[in-house]
């Protein structure tokens, strides 16, 4: 499904899809298997093009144009990969599904060493409008709950 023709263009500035990969093990990992990684990455998507190191986490970027870009990030306890304003949200699924089959072969990584697997879905919405409001409107619009928390607001503030 393009991002254009599920309506996220439509109903926010920024959108994107993030997996992160919680381990038990906290050491950071070495420098050469990361580049290793990365090279395995870059051979299944050669847009990867931007390696650089911040603190003790590794990230390979991906910058696609038009506001959009995929990234990889590998550092203590944890691996974190994501797509930014991705054209298909399958493309961010594939990525995730590129990265998460590789690790355990890279990193030595087994099912009792994974702590959690998050998925996220974001989306950035620019409003001149007060931001909880707009939240609430999106989110609960005309619904029942909506207009059971406007009344809680109203009782609040007797």
């Amino acid at each position: 499904m393009e991002a254009s023709e599920s309506g996220y263009s439509a109903i926010c500035d920024d959108f994107y899809v993030n997996v992160r990969l919680d381990l038990r093990v906290k050491q950071a990992p070495d420098d050469r298997t990361v580049m290793d990684f990365f090279e395995r990455m870059r051979r299944v998507a050669p847009n990867f093009t931007g390696v650089k190191k911040i603190d003790t986490e590794w990230i390979l970027e991906a910058p696609l144009g038009d506001q959009r870009m995929e990234w990889v990030a590998i550092g203590p306890g944890a691996v974190r990969c994501g797509a930014v304003n991705p054209i298909r949200v399958s493309a961010a699924y594939e990525l995730a599904t590129n990265v998460l089959e590789a690790i355990p072969g890279y990193f030595g990584i087994g099912a009792l060493d994974v702590v959690s697997l998050e998925l996220t879905f974001g989306f950035d919405l620019d409003t001149d409008q007060d931001h909880y409001e707009a939240v609430h409107d999106t989110l609960l619009g005309g619904s029942r709950l909506a207009g059971l928390m406007r009344c809680d607001e109203e009782r609040g503030g007797e």
